[in-house]
Order: structure tokens, then C-alpha cells, then sequence
């Protein structure tokens, strides 16, 4: 009989795929194998790829500390949590006229989300920002509200912007 060795996105896969019950099982058997104690959550986490971080990645180009992790799912003041909010990617702001980020995500054909909440304010360590937030919640591109360049946010998002002409002649 020949044995396999499952790749790591394998494993991942399998235990996303599992019932909730069944991951719960599995996170409690390696905590008593191998006595990591409360670590249930770091656990989840690894199998589940919600640790992964994007620091290193070219595309992202990054310029801030936040770009490339993994956006914390806080709640807003009505209860209802961010990645409920959004499915296809969103442009998170906090402090600043709504005015600005609105424009931006029109331009980008996102929706547009009040990130004011003290959770996401501690993790942009910023009380004013525009986050572009990719679906799967990574954070892609981060300003200050009152900035003016945008290019970081469409280069995130693939668009590549035409050179104007001028009737200078």
C-alpha cells in the first residue's frame, strides 16, 4: 500500500470543509496530544489559513505596517459585524468627511463602510484612515483621508491609469 502525505493546503481544505463539530474535535485531540493548552484559537487559526501574512508579497507594494494582514472582524455600533458587510472587497474609513472615500469608492466600484469602531482604529493604530480591504479580508492599500493620491489604491486593485493628453502643441 503506498501512503500519502497530504500537502498543507490539503490538510487547510479538509479542515475548512469539516463540520464545525468535527473541527472542534480535531483542535481538542491536538491540544491533549501534544499539551498545547489553550492554544485552541492559534490552532483554528494555522489549519484554517487565517494567520497567513502577505508582508513580502511584491504586488502589494507595501508602505504601511497594516498592509497585507489579516483585517480583525470587529462589530459597529449596531451589532453587526464587518466581513457580514462585505463579500466582494470594501473601502473602510474613519475620521474626515465621508465626502472623499465615497468618490474613491465609486472609482473603484466598492462599497463604502464607517471603519470608526475602536477595534479597527487600534489595529490601523490611526484615528483617520481609508483602508481598501480585499474579499478575503487582507488589508490592501491604507491612507490618510485627507491625501489626495489614490494610485496605491487602484495599482491594488489591478487598474492601470491612462497618461492625459494635453493640447499643448
Amino acid at each position: 500500500m503506498r501512503r500519502r502525505i497530504l500537502p498543507a493546503t490539503d490538510v487547510a481544505e479538509r479542515f475548512q470543509a469539516a463540520r464545525p463539530h468535527r473541527r472542534i474535535t480535531i483542535v481538542r485531540t491536538l491540544d491533549k496530544l501534544f499539551d498545547f493548552a489553550h492554544s485552541s484559537g492559534a490552532i483554528t487559526n494555522r489549519f484554517a489559513m487565517l494567520d497567513v501574512p502577505y508582508l513580502e508579497s511584491p504586488i502589494l507594494r507595501r508602505s504601511d505596517s497594516r498592509i497585507g494582514q489579516r483585517l480583525p472582524d470587529a462589530v459597529d455600533s449596531y451589532g453587526n459585524r464587518f466581513f457580514d458587510q462585505f463579500d466582494d472587497g470594501a473601502l473602510l474609513w474613519a475620521g474626515g468627511d465621508d465626502e472623499a472615500p465615497e468618490k474613491l469608492g465609486e472609482q473603484l466600484d466598492v462599497p463604502v463602510i464607517n471603519g470608526d469602531v475602536a477595534e479597527l482604529t487600534r489595529f490601523f493604530d490611526r484615528d483617520r484612515y481609508v483602508a481598501l480591504v480585499r474579499p478575503d479580508h487582507i488589508v490592501a492599500a491604507i491612507k490618510d483621508p485627507d491625501e489626495d493620491d489614490d494610485a496605491p489604491f487602484h495599482r491594488a486593485l489591478g487598474i492601470v491609469s491612462t497618461p492625459r493628453l494635453t493640447a499643448d502643441r
